[in-house]
C-alpha cells in the first residue's frame, strides 16, 4: 500500500510539470526574503549570541525540518473528509485512517525537492561560513530535527483531531497557523515563560532552535536536550492516540 501511494505521488509530480518548476522558484524566492528580513533585522537589533551567518543557517535547518514534516500534511485533510463523508470508506478499509490520509495527500516530489535543496545550501553555507562541523554534532542535531518534526506534526494532529466534536475547525486551525511565523526567530529574543510555552507546549522550539544550536556548536550536548525530546515526543504520541482513539468511538458520521 505504501509502495503504491509512494509510486501514485510521484505520477502526480509529472502530469504537472509547471508546477514541479514553480517549486524551485519559489522556495529560491522565499530563502532569498528571509535572508534579507535578517540582515535588516541584525542590522538595527541586537540579537544576542547570533551572527548574520548563524542566523541564514538557522533559517535553513528550519525549512529542512519543515520539508520533512510536509510527510503529514495529509492529517490536515481530516476535517474534511469527515465533512464530506470519505472519512466513512477510509473506516472499512485495511489500512489506519491516518495513514491513508498522510500517503494519499503525500506530494513525495515536492518533499524530496525541499531535502534536497535545503540540505546543498546547508553544506554550501557552512564551507563558505568557514563553520567545522563535527559528525557527533550532525547526527545528535539530525535526530533532534526528525524527532522536532514528529512531535510538530502530533501537535497540529491534535488540532484536527478536534473536528470529531467540533465538525469545522478552520478557526482554531487558522488561529495556530497565524503563529507559524514565531518559528523563524530564535528563542533567546523570547522571555522565560514564552520559551517554555514554545519548547514544551507548542513545539516551535524543538523543530529548529535546539538542533541549530547543536549544529553550530553553540552548545555542548547536554543529556537534558535528549530527554526533553524524548519526554515530550512520549506525552504528546500517548494524548494523540488517546485522543484520536475516543474521537473515533463518539464518531457519528456527521458527513455522509
Amino acid at each position: 500500500m505504501i509502495k503504491k501511494f509512494i509510486i501514485i505521488s510521484f505520477a502526480k509530480a509529472k502530469e504537472y510539470k509547471f508546477d514541479f518548476f514553480m517549486i524551485w522558484v519559489y522556495m529560491c524566492i522565499n530563502l532569498f526574503t528571509t535572508l534579507i528580513f535578517w540582515l535588516i533585522v541584525n542590522q538595527n537589533t541586537y540579537l544576542p549570541n547570533w551572527t548574520y551567518q548563524e542566523l541564514i543557517i538557522y533559517t535553513l535547518i528550519l525549512d529542512f525540518s519543515q520539508s520533512i514534516g510536509q510527510v503529514g500534511f495529509g492529517i490536515t485533510q481530516l476535517p474534511y473528509a469527515l465533512q464530506s463523508g470519505e472519512f466513512d470508506l477510509m473506516m472499512i478499509k485495511p489500512l489506519s485512517p491516518i495513514l491513508f490520509l498522510i500517503g494519499k495527500y503525500m506530494n513525495l516530489s515536492l518533499i524530496i525537492q525541499r531535502v534536497v535543496m535545503t540540505s546543498f545550501l546547508l553544506i554550501i553555507s557552512f564551507y563558505i561560513f568557514s563553520i567545522e562541523l563535527a559528525f557527533i554534532h550532525v547526527l545528535v542535531s539530525f535526530i533532534m530535527i526528525l524527532m522536532g518534526a514528529l512531535i510538530y506534526q502530533m501537535f497540529n494532529a491534535l488540532l484536527h483531531f478536534s473536528a470529531f466534536w467540533l465538525k469545522k475547525v478552520d478557526f482554531i486551525t487558522n488561529l495556530f497557523y497565524s503563529l507559524d511565523d514565531f518559528q523563524q526567530y530564535p528563542l533567546d529574543l523570547f522571555d522565560k515563560l514564552t520559551r517554555y510555552i514554545f519548547t514544551l507546549v507548542i513545539p516551535f522550539a524543538l523543530i529548529c532552535y535546539y538542533p541549530s544550536l547543536i549544529l553550530l556548536n553553540k552548545t555542548d550536548i547536554q543529556i537534558q536536550f535528549l530527554m526533553i525530546y524524548l519526554g515530550v515526543f512520549i506525552v504528546f504520541l500517548f494524548i494523540t492516540r488517546c485522543v484520536y482513539r475516543w474521537g473515533v468511538s463518539k464518531y457519528e458520521s456527521f458527513g455522509g
